[in-house]
């Protein structure tokens, strides 16, 4: 049996991360007790990553900045699946991340394309 189309952008997009990508920490957040109160918490989990810059044509200034990056997050590995309220830091930096998209072009996400600000 051959492989199918979506194993071969899988697998190319999955050596793209590892070749030219590094690792990143993700920080998920987490709430726990009283909702009125709740202790707040972040759970650190490694991810990898490639991260770039917007291009000009990308940057409207209101939902893109100029220092925005976008982050492709490898979904393989990955135990947890990024939020909104969660965190990433790249080179000791650390972003927020502000949108998220699955790169699902099967049954199964290969990867995120997440916008971080900092």
């Amino acid at each position: 049996m051959g492989t199918t189309e979506y194993e071969e952008d899988r697998a190319f997009v999955l050596e793209a991360l590892l070749e030219d990508g590094k690792q990143a920490t993700l920080k998920s957040y987490s709430e726990t007790g009283d909702r009125w109160d709740p202790v707040i918490s972040y759970t650190d989990y490694t991810v990898q990553i490639l991260d770039v810059d917007y291009t000009v044509y990308e940057i409207d200034g209101d939902r893109v900045k100029r220092e925005d990056k976008k982050v492709y997050i490898a979904a393989e590995g990955v135990a947890v699946v990024p939020k909104i309220s969660d965190k990433i830091v790249i080179n000791s930096i650390t972003y927020n991340i502000k949108d998220i998209m699955p790169f699902i072009p099967g049954d199964v996400v290969v990867f995120w394309v997440v916008q971080v600000r900092k």
